[in-house]
């Protein structure tokens, strides 16, 4: 039994199919040992073809799969392999939204999105709107830091994994909407993604101090002190 080719070679995306010529006079069966790289037929009798398909990889290494074909019948058996082999994906950063709004009372924004970079470091402007937090947590259970230190584990090198990262963002006591920029980035592979942090209006408010004045008989001038976050006039 002889097969060709003996080894192959897939995109980490869109890798298609490619197909293994077996050439056998007896019966034959075909495995995998990874679960992502598989095969249309599991046996076969004399010379025929299997087709080899590769899923979508997300991890930055490469990753390899043996497929094995034994004969089934007739003594000794014999073994071939196909070493296959699929290149890693191109590192990345995505948020799962462009903008998160939050309500003019503030509260805790929960920005998620998928990397397979070996770390993220976020940032923010207007810090006034959404301080910046510490941590940030991977897959639902890791916790990293968000100054961009590598990942325990460094589950970005085998599949694409999930983040999440936790914004209390202050009341707004102004009449503006107001926003700020996260970002995310990772400076080796380098990988970059970011959103938006959208906040509604706060209600105008005007108070003045003292509510009530006496003028004395001199007509002396007396002060009114008036807090307000917009524009007012007297009359």
């Amino acid at each position: 039994m002889s097969i060709n080719p003996s080894t192959m070679s897939f995109a980490a995306v869109s890798a298609g199919v490619q197909t293994l010529t077996i050439t056998s006079n007896t019966s034959w069966t075909v495995t995998s040992n990874q679960t992502w790289c598989t095969v249309s037929s599991g046996s076969g009798s004399g010379s025929g073809s299997v087709n080899i398909n590769c899923a979508t990889h997300t991890g930055r290494s490469n990753r390899t799969a043996t497929v094995t074909v034994s004969t089934s019948a007739g003594s000794p058996a014999v073994t071939r392999t196909l070493t296959v082999t699929q290149t890693g994906a191109t590192a990345f950063i995505s948020f799962d939204q462009s903008t998160y709004t939050v309500g003019k009372a503030g509260g805790n924004v929960t920005i998620t999105g998928k990397a397979n970079t070996p770390s993220i470091g976020f940032s923010s402007t207007n810090l006034i709107v959404a301080p910046l937090p510490t941590t940030y947590t991977v897959n639902g259970s890791i916790t990293a830091s968000i100054t961009g230190t590598s990942i325990p584990g460094d589950p970005g090198a085998t599949t694409q994994f999930t983040f999440s990262i936790v914004f209390a963002v202050s009341a707004n006591l102004t009449i503006l909407l107001r926003s700020s920029d996260i970002n995310g980035i990772c400076s080796t592979p380098n990988a970059s993604g970011g959103c938006t942090i959208s906040q509604s209006a706060g209600d105008v408010s005007l108070s003045v101090s003292p509510k009530t004045i006496t003028i004395p008989t001199d007509g002396a001038a007396q002060t009114v002190t008036v807090t307000s976050n917009t524009s007012w006039t007297v009359s």
